[in-house]
């Protein structure tokens, strides 16, 4: 069945339209252009067979007969044969003999039977006219020699040459019909080459609709075909990798979320039936808090990390001097290294950016709060403008990133060796490529993690 909308249907219908288009206009064009190409065609030939004429009147030693006839010839038009008439007249516009007595009687006035072209020399001189209901093309030959004065008139037919032109025209329209029949079976068929590769394009996009994502397309077109499915199978790899992400994400979070839940459940549950009384009562009590406020702060990084995704996060951009925000934070952790006997080392000239302070805080605490759980006794902090770009280079002096850790180290919930939630640094990085910046991570070749955060052109120009 012919589906009326369908890219093939439409390809068909449009260059059949312009096909029968061009085919009307040509064959208009041809059928008025035609008469114009005919009646010159046979004013040539009028003229040539008139001037042989002429010729043998001129050196005829024995003019014809005043009154006498002869019949006429044939001339060919186009490869048709048309009848050929014609009227000698003298100096004095008398008839001397014609081809057709019957129409232009030899003694008659030549001005009254029908009105003569003018002579111009070098140029065919022709006229149409009608007598007796005919209408003819007439030329105009002047004769020369013995003869010198009078002039022949050379006449054929129009509806000789209405029959030539007729034909011809019927032919353009056999032509038309046979182009306008190629060209619908020409637009068929690259109509369905077109739609074939789309169709498959359909029922892929269907397959990953479907949560298919191992589906590709191989297309070998050369053309934007070929583009379209390039860019389906990225779409389907990127689609592949968030909902493996996405499964990974409720695998941790569920996770993550059901240790603090199971230890508030079993210390409230244990209190209301009476298990545990006095110390054990007050122990119980601190691990509810102390878990739920560890799922409060997992809860609040989720949602942080959520907003930082979302294409509707405002930033509040205004010019930020990392150097003094980076004094803040470690101020906000100065107690935290000091329990645990680490010290900080800041270094480097003043550097501004254009980004969202509070965010840019956030990302210092994550990033300085993870170095001080792995440093042994210092975390290095250094400020540089490589290139004209600010960066900042967080070292620790701990035992550095295990190689296996490094590649995950910034996936949600990915937590090495003493970590927390697993979402400080991924919060970290969706931070920085808010600022069209970069985060990395390597082992310091002098020992120790090192986390470095460039900042691009976009936060320094904003």
């Amino acid at each position: 069945m012919i589906k009326l909308r369908s890219v093939s249907t439409k390809i068909v219908l449009v260059y059949l339209g312009l096909t029968v288009l061009l085919s009307l206009i040509t064959t208009l064009s041809f059928y008025f252009i035609v008469r114009q190409v005919v009646v010159s065609e046979a004013s040539a030939n009028l003229h040539r067979q008139g001037d042989l004429f002429a010729r043998y009147l001129a050196n005829n030693t024995r003019p014809a007969k005043a009154g006498a006839s002869t019949p006429g010839v044939r001339t060919q038009v186009l490869g048709r044969f048309l009848d050929v008439d014609y009227i000698l007249v003298n100096a004095g516009g008398i008839i001397q003999s014609s081809s057709i007595p019957a129409r232009f009687p030899a003694g008659a006035q030549i001005t009254k039977s029908l009105p003569m072209p003018r002579l111009t020399r070098g140029v065919i001189q022709q006229r149409e006219f009608t007598s007796q209901d005919k209408e003819y093309l007439v030329v105009r030959v002047p004769v020369t020699g013995q003869a010198a004065g009078d002039v022949l008139y050379m006449l054929t037919q129009l509806q000789g040459l209405d029959a030539v032109r007729s034909g011809l025209f019927w032919v353009a329209v056999r032509d038309s019909l046979l182009a306008l029949a190629a060209a619908l079976l020409l637009a068929w068929y690259f109509g369905r080459r077109l739609a074939r590769p789309l169709q498959e394009l359909r029922r892929k996009a269907e397959q990953i609709a479907g949560r298919n994502f191992d589906v590709r397309v191989d297309f070998k077109t050369g053309d934007e075909v070929e583009e379209l499915g390039q860019a389906i199978n990225s779409l389907a790899l990127q689609l592949g990798d968030y909902d493996q992400g996405q499964r990974r994400f409720f695998h941790s979070i569920s996770h993550e979320l059901r240790t603090p839940l199971m230890s508030i459940r079993g210390y409230a549950e244990g209190l209301r039936d009476g298990v545990f009384a006095g110390a054990e009562a007050d122990r119980g009590l601190d691990v509810i808090i102390k878990e739920s406020v560890r799922l409060q702060g997992i809860v609040d990084d989720i949602l942080f990390l959520s907003r930082l995704k979302s294409p509707r996060e405002v930033y509040r951009w205004e010019q930020v001097d990392l150097l003094p925000l980076l004094q803040e934070v470690i101020t906000t952790l100065h107690g935290l290294a000091e329990e645990r006997g680490i010290a900080w080392k800041l270094d480097g000239d003043p550097q501004a950016v254009m980004g969202d302070r509070e965010k840019l805080r956030r990302l210092w605490i994550n990033i300085l709060g993870n170095a001080l759980r792995y440093a042994s006794s210092q975390v290095t902090i250094s400020l540089a403008a490589p290139r004209g770009l600010p960066e900042v280079r967080c070292r620790d002096d701990g035992p550095g990133f295990k190689e296996k850790d490094i590649q995950q180290l910034f996936s949600e919930f990915y937590k090495g060796q003493g970590g927390q939630t697993g979402l400080g640094l991924a919060i970290a990085q969706e931070i920085v490529r808010g600022h069209q910046g970069e985060i990395s991570a390597r082992n310091h070749p002098d020992g120790g993690a090192e986390i470095v955060v460039q900042f691009g052109s976009a936060s320094v120009n904003a």
